[in-house]
């Protein structure tokens, strides 16, 4: 019979299981999930399911979503962190605990970032960890708000509360259309051309993953122009972006980084700010000097030339 380490290395495919508050923290964890994936070198098959918090509270949707914890190599917790932890999350967890879970599992406790040294976060995490007690698994809490999240977030909720506002309107207007699309702000609309350069003189492949790619190197290869010069145009949405630059498989922050953050392995992503380029001035004519021709209107009506001044 194999060990289960053998058994472990020979398992092509990687499972991973969400429990998520609403729309926001949900979408956080996953681009955790695939940041984790590429920082991790994981480029097998992923399986990945997600579990809202209130499906939780039907003992049915609860059994399924314990059968496939139990498989699963790795278990996000994903919520705000500004109040308690739900009785339906505390009760998926002792109806985990009862089973033979997967003893390389770790939970990832995703929460706001900037909710990191508040009390409600604290409690959230402390009241999670005592339920779990002395597992075998990891348990990684991970304060994180990446720009896309918030970004989308702003437009899911302007999207949200447009359709209540049409549902609470008794009298629709008739020129107004019944199902017009959702216009998104012109800010969020509007593209800007980047350019991003770098200088190694032994790389041989240099991407660029970032929240603006998914965090995908390969969808962003830049391109060589000789001498250990690396070059890539970008068009992006105006926004703040975080990334890093992928050379030869090694994940590097760019030297020429406008700033950078905090990621949550220790280590710091670049920002790139996207604004809207300064309004140049139109070059003024230069002052005439000379003599210029004038008219003069001495009566009603009329206008006689003179000579010029």
């Amino acid at each position: 019979m194999s060990t289960p380490v053998l058994e472990r290395e020979a398992r092509p495919l990687l499972e991973a299981e969400i429990l998520y508050e609403d729309f926001v923290t949900g979408l956080r964890a996953h681009l955790l999930l695939d940041q984790v994936r590429h920082w991790l070198e994981l480029s097998g098959e992923l399986r990945e399911s997600l579990w809202r918090f209130d499906l939780l509270a039907e003992q049915e949707w609860r059994r399924a979503s314990v059968e496939e914890a139990v498989r699963a190599d790795l278990v996000f917790v994903a919520a705000h962190g500004n109040g308690p932890l739900p009785a339906t999350v505390k009760q998926w967890a002792r109806e985990w605990l009862l089973r033979p879970v997967n003893e390389y599992a770790a939970v990832i406790v995703s929460l706001d970032g900037r909710l990191r040294e508040q009390e409600d976060a604290i409690s959230f995490l402390a009241e999670l960890r005592s339920l779990l007690g002395q597992t075998v698994f990891d348990f990684l809490p991970c304060f994180w708000d990446p720009p896309l999240v918030n970004t989308l977030a702003c437009r899911h909720q302007a999207k949200a509360g447009q359709r209540i506002k049409k549902r609470r309107s008794k009298v629709k207007p008739a020129h107004q259309e019944r199902n017009a699309p959702f216009a998104y702000p012109q800010s969020a609309l509007k593209t800007v051309p980047v350019r991003i350069e770098f200088a190694h003189p032994t790389a041989t492949t240099v991407g660029i993953a970032g929240s603006f790619n998914d965090w995908h190197p390969g969808a962003t290869e830049m391109i060589c122009l000789g001498n250990g010069h690396w070059i890539k145009e970008l068009v992006l949405p105006l926004g703040t972006y975080e990334y890093l630059l992928v050379v030869d498989g090694r994940w590097l922050p760019d030297p020429r980084a406008q700033a950078t953050v905090p990621n949550p392995f220790g280590g710091c992503n670049c920002v790139l700010v996207v604004a809207e380029p300064e309004a140049q001035l139109p070059d003024m004519p230069k002052p005439y000097v000379g003599r210029l021709p004038c008219t003069i209107h001495d009566q009603k009506g009329s206008g006689n030339s003179a000579p010029s001044w």
